[in-house]
């Protein structure tokens, strides 16, 4: 009876942690299959992929985005200047939504965008994991060691970057890379 009792007790447990290994797989296949993954990494979920900002107004991202984006205060006297610059400018964002950076300098930068009227279809927001990566490697040649980074092209060539943080204000770096005027951001030599 004991023998039996036993060998009941191991097949429960060699069971029990087959399904959970299984379940795993699935989560690490669904995400690695997918350019706009949620993962659970540290109980936290990131986005991962190209996303909008109307991904990060939804939950569980929208308690700090909504609240960074009603906190920026507007230089409104930039935005008025940098308004007639946007034309024909691109913006590629690369950022992390496990990120404090990326959380407070993304919507401040949607916030400015909005304010100016720039067309969202010449923005693309990219997430990347931890390691800076994204499942389709649109991260590949990038340069990409800092999060958020903020990318300008004009006529399909990079013009200038913000990268972790601005020099002076997001308003004002935009205004002063897009003037054309003599920009270096926080890790540049």
């Amino acid at each position: 009876m004991k023998k039996i009792t036993l060998l009941f007790i191991l097949a429960i447990m060699i069971s029990c942690n087959t399904n959970k290994k299984n379940k795993n797989e699935n989560i690490k296949s669904e995400t690695e299959n997918s350019a706009e993954a949620t993962t659970a990494v540290d109980e936290e979920e990131i986005l991962v992929g190209m996303i909008s900002c109307k991904d990060l107004e939804k939950p569980p991202y929208e308690n700090w985005f909504v609240e960074n984006f009603n906190d920026h205060t507007l230089d409104t006297a930039t935005t008025t200047k940098l308004k007639p610059l946007l034309n024909d400018l691109h913006i590629k964002v690369f950022m992390g939504t496990w990120c404090s950076d990326s959380q407070r300098e993304v919507p401040a930068l949607h916030k400015i965008l909005e304010a100016a009227n720039f067309d969202e279809k010449n923005l693309q927001i990219i997430a990347v994991d931890r390691d800076k990566v994204t499942p389709d490697g649109f991260e590949k040649n990038m340069d990409i060691q800092y999060v958020p980074t903020i990318i300008m092209y004009k006529n399909k060539e990079e013009i200038g970057r913000i990268v972790e943080s601005p020099i002076e204000t997001l308003e004002k770096d935009m205004l002063n890379i897009l003037s054309g005027k003599e920009y270096k951001h926080t890790y540049q030599e």
